[in-house]
Order: structure tokens, then C-alpha cells, then sequence
């Protein structure tokens, strides 16, 4: 026999570092980053909920949006009741899971109608990134030690922005919040944003 002894265990355990650490290099070369947004565009994942009186709705969200129109994917726990919002400030669809459009027409109005609740399409875009919707008055601003805006209202709401975090853009860095609070008269949206894409 020869002089020298095979250990199972060592040889199986250089073999799985190997491994690894090939499937981490090669794993690293194809990943890509995702294309950079266009001025104006953003997109958005978290969790949204709303409150309206004893009515109660919560989603995951994911967001995309650009000044010429949106779409917003809405769904529950392990995927169920999952739509998707497709349009802009003046027109909105909802499509099902499996494609079809639901119902079109005015936002405000397909929203009460299908989900039972109502957004304010028109402004929350801007809301969620923390700032007020511009050529809109706006009323008691509140800054942190900052200089980031936390606190304003407008349109009869009052939006509360927490958690700001620097997000990567064309135009360099920007401060977004993880956390936006709308309430009005009773009713209350909420958005937790896990993730900022600009």
C-alpha cells in the first residue's frame, strides 16, 4: 500500500469549500444590477395599510411609478387576493391575478367600489417619498435636527414621514422615509417601505 491515507471527511470538506466558493464567484459574475430610473421614477416594496372606520385592509405592496402613469401590485398572506393597479391620477384598472381588468373608470371610485377603500392617488407618490405635492398649499411643515421634512399637511391630510434612509439616485444621494403615515377624519394609510429603487 501506499504511504499516505485518505480522510473521507477532510476530502469532503475541501471539496465543499470548493464549491462554495466557486457558486459565490461565478454566482457574483452574472448577477446584474437593475437599470437605472428614469428622473421622476421610482419603485417601492413594503407593506401598506389602511384604516377607514371599522374597516381594516392590509397588503405587501410593490410600487412602480413614473409621471406618466403606475402600477401598484397588491396581495395578502402567501399570495392571496392579489391585484394590480394600473393608471394615473385621472384613470385607474384593476387587473386580477390571472390578467383580466375587473373594473376601470376614476380612481377614487374603482377603489371604493373593488377594495373598499380609497387612496389619494393624486398626491401619495409624492407623499411617500416625504415631500408635499408641489403647486398644493401646504400647512404646518415640521423638520427633524436634519433639515428633513417629518411632519406636514395637505389636501385635509397629515403626513407623518420616519426612518429616512439614503437611497442611491442619478442625481446622487436622497433621503426617503421608510415609514409614511396619512390620517384624515378618521381614516389612515400606512406604508412601511422595505425597499427604495430611483
Amino acid at each position: 500500500m501506499s504511504g499516505y491515507i485518505i480522510r473521507p471527511a477532510s476530502a469532503c470538506k475541501f471539496l465543499l469549500l470548493n464549491v462554495f466558493y466557486l457558486s459565490l464567484h461565478s454566482g457574483c459574475a452574472v448577477v446584474e444590477a437593475p437599470p437605472p430610473l428614469a428622473p421622476g421614477e421610482f419603485e417601492l416594496r413594503g407593506k401598506v395599510s389602511v384604516a377607514d372606520g371599522a374597516q381594516r385592509f392590509s397588503a405587501r405592496i410593490i410600487w412602480q411609478y413614473a409621471p406618466s402613469g403606475f402600477a401598484m401590485e397588491l396581495w395578502g398572506p402567501l399570495g392571496q387576493g392579489r391585484v394590480r393597479l394600473e393608471g394615473d391620477s385621472e384613470a385607474l384598472a384593476i387587473v386580477d391575478a390571472e390578467g383580466r381588468i375587473v373594473r376601470q373608470g376614476t380612481p377614487d371610485a374603482v377603489m371604493r367600489e373593488q377594495l373598499g377603500w380609497t387612496l389619494p392617488l393624486a398626491a401619495l407618490a409624492n407623499w411617500a417619498r416625504g415631500v408635499p405635492t408641489p403647486d398644493l398649499p401646504v400647512e404646518a411643515e415640521q423638520f427633524d435636527a436634519a433639515g428633513r421634512l417629518v411632519s406636514f399637511t395637505q389636501l385635509g391630510w397629515t403626513i407623518a414621514c420616519a426612518g429616512h434612509q439614503s437611497v442611491a439616485s442619478a442625481a446622487g444621494l436622497r433621503w426617503l422615509p421608510a415609514k409614511v403615515t396619512a390620517r384624515r377624519s378618521g381614516y389612515k394609510v400606512r406604508m412601511v417601505v422595505s425597499q427604495w429603487r430611483l
